[in-house]
Formats: C-alpha cells, structure tokens, sequence
C-alpha cells in the first residue's frame, strides 16, 4: 500500500532469484514419510514431481482403513492429487486394507503387488527411475509363503539407499544374500521385527545404518521381539519405532540426510 513501506524494499524479495545456487533454499531430491498406520505400514516417497506408495497400511473394521483415513489425508497434505505408482508389498491385511480406501480418495495410476488379484505383479530386477530416483525391485513374487512373496524395493537417491522389504522372513532373507547392495542408510525392518526374520547373516550383509520399525502400540504379536532388538543394538544400529515416535519423516537434499518424528516435532504435554 501507497505509504507503507518505501518500494525500493521489494529488490530483497529478489534476491533469492539472483543469489548462486548454494545460497537458494535446499528442495530435498526425496521426502519420505513412514505413517504412523498402527500395527501395518504405508510410506510416501515424493520426488519433485512424482509419488510412489509402498503399501496402504491396515483395515481396522468395514468403517475405518488405513488407506482412506491416514494415507490419502498425508498425501493430500503434502500438495499430492494423484499416486503414480502404488506398491502393495503382499496380500496381508495390515499391508493391503487400506487400498480399495485410498484409491477411492485418490487416483492410482499405476499398481504393483506379489498377488496378481491386487494388480500387475512386481518382478524381481524390475528398475524405474522417476526425477533422478531409481526404484529396484530387488525381490518379487516368489513362490514361497505369503510373508515371502513380499516386493521388496531398494530406493536410492545420489548416495542415499533405504531397504523396504515388506514382510519377508527367513527363506527370502537367504535369497538377498547373493545381491550387492549399496551402503544401506534406513531399512524398514522386516515383518515389524518379527522373530521369524531380520537374522544374524541378513543384518550383517545389509548392515543398515537405521531401522525404523513400524509397528502398533503394545500390539498383540509383541513386535518388535525382544530378541531381533537385541540382534540390532549388538550392530550399534539405531532403531526408531512408529508405536513410540509416530510418523517418521526423512528428507534427502544433496546426500544429507534429515530425519523428523512426529513426536519430537509436534511436542504434548501429556506424554512429554
């Protein structure tokens, strides 16, 4: 307004435009949300134009699921109107209850899955790259048990690696063996820390910097197990879990990694 303010005060908001590269705002190259889904699990990667979703968490009864209540409302949240490419890791309810709920707030372009009753099936070596992202399907569709057949996915970004491997269990821990991994900075810990998977030789090949287990508060298969925490603490790695920091956020800019929790971030009195 006329008066307010002397007009020559506008050439600051400009400087972000002429100002070198180093000095502009950072846009991270990859966000990644882990959601808070309860005893399930559901992540948002968002490149700079594109969103793939790896599994849309749980259906708690015919009334309320995962997928329409807590994912399609994040996505939204983060300026997503449309999910290019779903991954939906295996048939299992705490993964899969949460689609037909999610796709019915928002548009699925593409969908991939061990079961060809949820979508096209995903392969193992399958590789798509979106915004300088790489996605690798370094396991797919096995013919083993349900937990088994999990997609499990490889997300770089630069030097960056996190490890998805839905809820694969001891046969197809074995099979990621022979595979040559990239330095593994986050891995989803596999079936929410079940005692039946994240074995010695497994963690030892993979050696995560990070595992984030996502998993329901005092949740009635006790996951993570005592024992599969003890096998990470004896690896120095650092665990977070969803029951007790909420959502994870992680932004990759530049290979710099920054990790929020929900809990830290947005701070109640009542458990603080």
């Amino acid at each position: 307004p006329r008066g307010f303010v002397p007009k020559w005060t506008g050439i600051l908001f400009l400087l972000p435009v002429i100002a070198p590269d180093e000095m502009r705002l950072k846009v991270p190259e990859l966000s990644i949300q882990v959601l808070d889904v309860g005893q399930g699990l559901s992540i948002i990667f968002g490149t700079r134009n594109h969103v793939v979703v790896y599994d849309a968490g749980p259906a708690f009864s015919g009334r309320f699921d995962a997928g329409e209540r807590i994912v399609a409302p994040s996505l939204k949240m983060s300026g997503y109107n449309k999910v290019h490419t779903l991954v939906i890791s295996h048939s299992d309810s705490d993964h899969a209850g949460g689609v037909n709920g999610l796709q019915s707030r928002i548009p699925i372009i593409r969908k991939l899955s061990s079961s060809q009753i949820l979508g096209p099936r995903c392969e193992t070596n399958q590789v798509w790259e979106i915004d300088d992202i790489r996605f690798t399907i370094l396991l797919g569709g096995i013919d083993a048990s349900d937990n088994n057949q999990s997609c499990v996915l490889l997300v770089q970004a630069g030097e960056f690696a996190m490890l998805v491997p839905g809820d694969i269990e001891l046969l197809a821990e074995q099979m990621l063996l022979d595979k040559e991994l990239p330095f593994i900075d986050v891995m989803i810990s596999p079936h929410h820390g079940s005692l039946s998977s994240s074995s010695p030789a497994f963690l030892n090949h993979v050696a995560p910097n990070t595992i984030i287990v996502s998993a329901g508060y005092m949740n009635r298969f006790n996951h993570p197990h005592p024992r599969v925490l003890a096998r990470y603490e004896a690896r120095q790695v650092r665990i977070l879990n969803t029951a007790k920091v909420g959502s994870i956020v992680i932004y990759v800019t530049d290979n710099h990694l920054e990790l929020v929790t929900a809990r830290s971030k947005y701070r109640r009195f009542w458990y603080d």
